[in-house]
């Protein structure tokens, strides 16, 4: 059993939920700005954000880690609870909830590596097992490592090759793209392309875009 990051990810639509790209903003200033869908007020990021959200909001729904484990039972560590309750996700949390993740499965007899990092999202390979091997190390991950994990891997596709493909589209079509990569999907929508057909599907299935700039 692999557990990795892998692009390109399929991209939602904005106005649809989709935890690992819609992000509740930390700490940027914001533009408001008339939308060309209608002419509602619309705001935009003016500056990156430099933390993940610990709630993730999209136009129609809200994503709280928290709640949803507990809705299905999860109890989630101390040490994870400490991390979300300042509001935000540092990289250096990320860093530590996944050392604890592995201590937890170590622990537990389950066979673990780190693999390295892509876009700062730590890539790691777990052994293959039967159904009860499995539930441990499923353990470890959701009460150790995976709120953070989630809001910090939809955090990072800011800076992601799906972000700087959008980024390319967009300034084929005469406009200087917006900073965040849901932003992006929106304006390229408004510029009447489909993003995931039209964008990411070709340039990310020909190879490494090397000059890519989000």
């Amino acid at each position: 059993m692999v557990r990795s990051v892998a692009y390109p990810h399929s991209l939602p639509r904005p106005g649809k939920w989709l935890a690992a790209v819609t992000l509740l903003l930390v700490g940027p200033l914001m533009l408001s700005a008339c939308s060309a869908g209608g002419g509602a007020e619309a705001t935009y990021a003016t500056a990156m954000p430099t933390a993940a959200g610990t709630v993730l909001e999209g136009k129609d729904n809200t994503y709280d880690p928290v709640a949803v484990a507990n809705n299905m039972g999860i109890q989630l560590s101390e040490q994870q609870l400490e991390a979300l309750a300042d509001g935000e996700v540092t990289y250096d949390e990320y860093q530590e909830a996944a050392q604890r993740m592995k201590a937890c499965a170590d622990a537990a007899g389950v066979k673990f590596e780190f693999m390295g990092e892509e876009n700062q999202v730590i890539q790691y390979q777990v052994e293959a097992g039967d159904e009860a091997f499995d539930k441990k190390f499923n353990n470890c991950y959701d009460t150790q490592f995976a709120a953070l994990d989630d809001l910090w891997q939809g955090y990072r596709m800011n800076w992601g090759p799906e972000a700087a493909v959008l980024a390319d589209c967009i300034r084929a079509k005469g406009e200087e793209p917006r900073l965040l990569i849901m932003e992006k999907i929106e304006q390229l929508e408004q510029l009447g392309m489909d993003p995931q057909s039209e964008c990411i599907d070709p340039k990310l299935n020909q190879g490494p875009n090397a000059t890519a700039n989000p």
